[in-house]
């Protein structure tokens, strides 16, 4: 119905997407490299910064997706993490991003927490010890005070 409307009304139908031929995930690593681009590994299942996996589709399991401006922009859907990973640094050097840089700053970041939370749990030791030595000390006071009042006639 909505076709069929836009043509009454004279305006042009939209254009259909013309799917791009898939890379392989060495080509798009390939890629990657001619264009100086870094396709930044992570921990989650999509491989890649800025890339998820989605079951159930089998064609193009992986979606690539960053941030602009506060929402979520998404870049498309792609057979391997590494093609999806190539728009993400696309989109973020588009978009005057250094995504190599980006991560060398969270990493970074993040090794000054775990190295706070070290010393957080070195100072916790300290402390559990002095107060294990203090404790000890004033059990052997105490002692001391019953061994002289134990002698006294």
């Amino acid at each position: 119905a909505y076709a069929r409307a836009g043509k009454a009304a004279g305006r042009e139908p939209r254009a259909e997407r013309v799917p791009q031929p898939s890379m392989s995930a060495a080509e798009a690593v390939q890629q990657a490299e001619a264009e100086g681009l870094t396709l930044v590994r992570t921990e989650g299942r999509g491989g890649f910064r800025g890339v998820a996996y989605q079951e159930g589709n089998r064609v193009t399991p992986y979606k690539a997706q960053i941030m602009e401006g506060g929402s979520l922009k998404y870049l498309g859907r792609f057979a391997t993490a590494e093609e999806a990973a190539l728009a993400y640094a696309r989109a973020g050097k588009a978009m005057g991003l250094d995504v190599a840089k980006l991560e060398a700053a969270k990493a970074a970041k993040e090794a000054a927490k775990e190295a706070a939370k070290e010393r957080q749990a070195a100072a916790k030791e300290a402390a559990e010890e002095r107060k294990a030595a203090a404790q000890a000390q004033a059990k052997r006071e105490l002692d001391e005070r019953q061994r002289l009042a134990a002698m006294r006639p």
